[in-house]
């Protein structure tokens, strides 16, 4: 079942780049892309993790901790997988799980996390873009 929900994620977010008639990876502004689902994106100090989903109804605001903006490429991933629970996940609400501890405790469990990285990674590095770029006899 798990596998499932990890093609599903995956799927998810081909069909998002499709839909956005993303033909060149240098077009994945994932700011805009996140915006154009109705998420928006701010950047904050955070304690604990390094990325927060907000949501009221079908918008959401994704807080990012201000720290990985400053690593290379963190922040676009950071937003890739809140907006993959966005997406994927719209019971998902954190506002619900009061500590860190409920909140590791359930995301362990959930198989939330791992599917949220399933669509990051295939939103930032869609096979369709990428698989070309590793081409050797190009």
């Amino acid at each position: 079942m798990m596998t499932t929900s990890l093609s599903l994620a995956s799927a998810a977010a081909r069909k998002l780049i499709a839909s956005l008639q993303i033909t060149n990876a240098t077009e994945l502004d994932i700011e805009l892309v996140a915006a154009h689902c109705g998420a928006y994106v701010i950047y904050r100090s955070l304690s604990g993790a390094e990325g927060h989903l907000l949501r009221s109804g079908n918008q959401a605001l994704i807080v990012v901790d201000k720290r990985a903006r400053q690593q290379a490429s963190k922040w676009r991933f950071v937003i890739a997988h809140e907006l993959g629970h966005f997406l994927r996940h719209p019971d998902l609400d954190q506002m619900k799980l009061c500590t860190q501890a409920h909140l590791s405790g359930w995301y362990r469990k959930s198989g939330h996390e791992l599917e949220a990285n399933h669509f990051a990674a295939e939103l930032l590095m869609p096979a369709t873009l990428v698989k070309p770029m590793c081409d050797r006899n190009r």
